[in-house]
């Protein structure tokens, strides 16, 4: 688990274990963009939701499938779920198998809301180790 922004965290695949971690960070939302049976020997998403009961932390499941189209409404699902969590200033971990597809996900919607531009995105998750530069051109289309 890294701080990517503010109160944003981002992850590779989840463990048992790491709801542990999160609930003694202090998070309180999880947010998996992990498709269900993306690959074999993850946690599915009902052991995931009940880790997440058994931790006290609110678990969303919004999947982004690579090399998918995005569903219409998972942008639109993130930035509601990322504004009610801001607003508490609550902290919320995104993981996928990576973090790429959770920070992008976080950076389109800081664009949406004009919080960031492209540039700033790509900054702070290339200082964490995210390369979201082949994301750009998507990201550019939001700024528009």
């Amino acid at each position: 688990m890294q701080l990517l922004h503010d109160n944003f965290f981002i992850a590779g695949q989840l463990t048992a274990k790491d709801f542990i971690t999160a609930k003694e960070l202090g998070i309180s939302m999880i947010i998996n963009n992990r498709p269900d049976g993306e690959e074999s020997g993850i946690l599915s998403v009902s052991e995931a939701q009940k880790l997440a009961a058994e931790n006290n932390i609110q678990y969303l499941y919004l999947p982004m499938a690579n090399g998918k189209p995005l569903p219409e409404d998972l942008i639109p699902n993130m930035q509601l779920a990322l504004s009610e969590q801001h607003e508490s200033r609550n902290k919320v971990l995104a993981h996928c198998r990576t973090g790429t597809r959770s920070s992008f996900l976080w950076g389109a919607v800081q664009i949406i809301e004009g919080k960031k531009n492209v540039q700033e995105i790509i900054t702070i998750c290339s200082e964490s180790g995210i390369n979201l530069t082949g994301f750009a051109p998507f990201l550019q289309g939001l700024e528009s």
